[in-house]
């Protein structure tokens, strides 16, 4: 056959084509069988390595590994994170991992947000008198609300079951050091925490 003056087998071309089309098919069925052989025996080799779960937290761009033996995720299973007293700084995505020698089970990210203010107090002033130093303390009864209290001289928690110390729990509104002496000397915090986060109060006892 002949076309604008060029001389054209145009049969034997077609038979080449189907011949090279014929070969590229054999090799990539071969590539897709060695791959899924490969696949299956890794499979074979890890049925009996049981599946592992970790979870992680994703703050901004980092993953970061959660550590279960931690008690704040006290009731951790293997199908739920369990967190406890939830704060601002949980907020962020919780993702699981399932692993299995080479192979690994990512799941959707869910992510956590704490709404409401920290804890506020709407009274703090230090006052002496003849049964000691006595710091006068109200924290805004508001949601969320706080669950926690913790009392601190010089970083170190105190011992309120000391009876030099006297209120200092969510119902009361003083913290009384009773006697005090040099050793008393310090600074004495207050730490307060709902389900946005912390707030610390400071005062210093003798310089």
């Amino acid at each position: 056959m002949a076309s604008k003056g060029y001389n054209a087998n145009y049969e034997e071309k077609m038979v080449n084509i189907k011949q090279l089309d014929l070969g590229d098919e054999t090799i990539d069925k071969y590539k897709i069988a060695y791959l899924l052989e490969c696949t299956v025996d890794r499979l074979k080799q890890a049925e009996n390595i049981r599946w592992s779960l970790t979870w992680q937290q994703l703050v901004g761009l980092t993953h970061v590994p959660i550590n279960l033996s931690q008690d704040k995720y006290t009731g951790t299973t293997d199908d739920m994170l369990f967190i406890q007293s939830v704060c601002k700084e949980d907020e962020g995505g919780y993702q699981a991992i399932l692993s299995k020698a080479q192979f690994l089970v990512v799941s959707n990210i869910i992510f956590l947000r704490a709404t409401g203010e920290r804890p506020i107090f709407d009274v703090w002033s230090v006052t002496t008198g003849m049964e000691g130093i006595t710091i006068h303390y109200d924290v805004k009864k508001e949601s969320p609300y706080v669950t926690d209290m913790k009392w601190t001289k010089d970083g170190e928690t105190i011992d309120k079951r000391n009876r030099k110390y006297n209120g200092g729990n969510l119902k009361d509104s003083y913290f009384t050091i009773s006697s005090p002496s040099l050793e008393d000397r310090g600074i004495y915090s207050c730490v307060v925490t709902n389900a946005a986060g912390t707030t610390k109060m400071d005062v210093l006892f003798g310089t």
